[in-house]
């Protein structure tokens, strides 16, 4: 943060021309100087303002790019569920069919 700027010889002549005695406005001057020291600017404010920006705009990007991530291991695991059903309405299917072909076979040798 940059130091706000006190120009301590104007506030001592002030503070002399509203009455008070050089030393004690110089004195108060000096006070005041001291404790002025780092205060935010408005530039200051607009420069923290514009990192914050740039790094929610990163933060985006990060979620952004974790969900894609995401979303393709969704889309794979999904894709192999769906083979393993697919494999296993198959072979369910084949051994159906090899049961009612050996139950007709039996049927048909019996007569």
């Amino acid at each position: 943060m940059n130091s706000v700027g006190f120009d301590t010889l104007r506030a001592a002549h002030a503070l002399q021309e509203a009455g008070m005695e050089r030393q004690h406005a110089e004195a108060i001057a000096h006070v005041v100087n001291q404790s002025a020291g780092d205060y935010a600017t408005k530039a200051d404010l607009t420069a923290l303002g514009a990192r914050l920006e740039a790094t929610v705009g990163g933060l985006e990007a990060t979620v952004g790019g974790l969900e894609s991530k995401i979303v393709a291991v969704i889309d794979a695991k999904v894709e192999q569920a769906k083979n393993v059903i697919l494999r296993s309405i198959v072979a369910a299917s084949v051994a159906i069919i090899v049961t009612l072909l050996g139950g007709i076979f039996a049927i048909i040798s019996a007569v």
